[in-house]
């Protein structure tokens, strides 16, 4: 009997232990699932937050948008012409405007694409709109917008004029004979919600740099190791997706940009393609530039006066250009010739392909161009310090350096700055750079080689930002 029971409670005995067992592992998995997955947990609910209150700022401050509009057309200047087909045309800069009436109830203004009734080959439609909007008598600083894109960016209104009721006038900043994909502009807009996934994908990144730089992080126990092949394509991958964000960036301005021409009467005539006039010049032969010069400022006693040249201005005299140098019937620039020479130049040359007499190489292209040069050269530079300075440097301690040396090195502000005065900085950032790379790699097999490289890409500067050729001290 006993024999007999006790076989029968057995199996359930052991049943009952593999359960407990079973939901004892269960448990523990679910408890180190929930530990693992609640900091990611945290950071989606603040990256939601964020994106959903400070990302949407533009938003919330015009959510009490009336959306009133006194006509259906706008008031246009006597510089633009409204075309048949459908767009605007520039006839005159210094008067190319539309004037809208704001009641205040939004400090943003959208442009509205035109209504294409008739295509025309022939015309083409420029869709990345320059624009300064006027309110109350203030002027805001440069915008631009594409009308033909999704999801086209706001004008905001002039910080004296958000609030206020007043008549609005967005100049178009296009030189005469350009068409634009405009049909009106509006004001009292609500702006609307939008979930920036590229926002989010920059918190994320940045929640992820966080967690790799923690002080519990295992990058802090490896050392770094200029040797090994892992370590190579880890360099190099992590530095892939700045380099295609910039050939993204290349390719969509050589495909988009306009001519950076900015027209206001009574103000100077701002052209930012200077590289690109450079370039023009000296395929011609010459070292001026090939720019109309106003009658009346040759005509002057002193072209040079400040005084004489705001009469000017106040007379609405046009083609005086900002920051270019006048002599002699001619307008020159004085920025370092190189980039011209390497980019813009061949460029123009290359185009010729496919546009009959060549097109400008936008000066996003050329900063881009450098900028990726210098992310690649830098990074080479600092890991050849840090190797030739202590051979028991984490890829931690490597990594937060590599970082640094490119915020303080102002890359951030000409990566989203890349007007043509980011042009001579970042191609000196390069050449330095590279040059002070060569000088590091001195050694008695090949140290004169090195030395003359070295030498070569410092002296580069001089064609660039000459300042930096204060790095040829580092050869002594």
């Amino acid at each position: 009997m006993i024999s007999t029971y006790a076989s029968k409670t057995l199996p359930n005995t052991t049943n009952s232990a593999n359960s407990r067992i079973s939901n004892q592992i269960d448990n523990h998995c679910i408890k180190r699932a929930l530990h693992f997955l609640r900091i990611p947990f945290i950071v989606i609910i603040l990256i939601t937050l964020f994106e959903c209150s400070i990302g949407n700022l533009p938003f919330w401050s015009s959510v009490t948008g009336s959306t009133d509009s006194i006509s259906a057309h706008n008031d246009i200047g006597s510089g633009i012409r409204r075309l048949a087909s459908g767009g605007i045309l520039i006839t005159d800069p210094s008067e190319a405007y539309l004037e809208v009436t704001s009641d205040g109830s939004s400090p943003y203004i959208r442009l509205e694409p035109a209504i294409i009734k008739k295509k025309d080959k022939n015309n083409n439609l420029i869709s990345n709109i320059n624009v300064l909007v006027e309110a109350n008598k203030y002027l805001s600083e440069p915008q631009s917008t594409n009308t033909a894109s999704l999801d086209p960016s706001l004008l905001k209104l002039p910080k004296q004029a958000v609030g206020k009721s007043c008549i609005v006038r967005v100049w178009l900043q296009h030189p005469i004979g350009s068409i634009l994909n405009i049909e009106d502009s509006r004001a009292n807009v609500r702006v609307p919600f939008r979930w920036s996934w590229g926002r989010v994908l920059i918190l994320a990144i940045f929640a992820f740099l966080v967690t790799l730089w923690n002080p519990w992080s295992k990058l802090w126990k490896i050392k770094l190791n200029t040797h090994s092949l892992i370590q190579r394509c880890c360099f190099a991958a992590s530095l892939l997706p700045f380099i295609a964000v910039g050939l993204i960036t290349i390719f969509w301005n050589l495909r988009n940009a306009t001519p950076m021409h900015f027209y206001t009467n009574g103000n100077y005539a701002y052209d930012f393609d200077q590289y690109a006039h450079t370039a023009d010049a000296l395929l011609k032969g010459q070292v001026h530039l090939n720019l109309p010069v106003p009658n009346e400022l040759e005509h002057l006693q002193n072209p040079y006066d400040p005084t004489a040249r705001n009469n000017l201005l106040n007379h609405s005299v046009q083609h005086m250009y900002w920051d270019y140098a006048y002599y002699k019937g001619h307008w020159y620039s004085y920025f370092g010739v190189l980039p011209a020479i390497l980019l813009f130049l061949p460029y123009r040359i290359i185009s010729r392909l496919w546009t009959p007499e060549g097109s400008m190489l936008p000066t996003t292209v050329a900063t881009i161009i450098f900028l990726i040069g210098f992310l690649i050269a830098g990074s080479l530079l600092v890991i050849r310090i840090i190797e030739q300075t202590s051979k028991k440097v984490s890829l931690g301690t490597t990594s937060i350096v590599l970082a640094l040396f490119f915020i303080t090195s102002n890359t951030v502000y000409l990566w989203f700055r890349t007007s043509f005065y980011s042009v001579p900085m970042a191609a000196s950032l390069f050449f330095t750079s590279l040059g002070l790379w060569c000088y590091l790699g001195f050694n008695r097999t090949h140290s004169l080689l090195n030395i003359v490289l070295g030498s070569f890409f410092i002296a580069l500067n001089l064609g660039c930002r000459p300042t930096f050729s204060i790095a040829v001290l580092f050869a002594l």
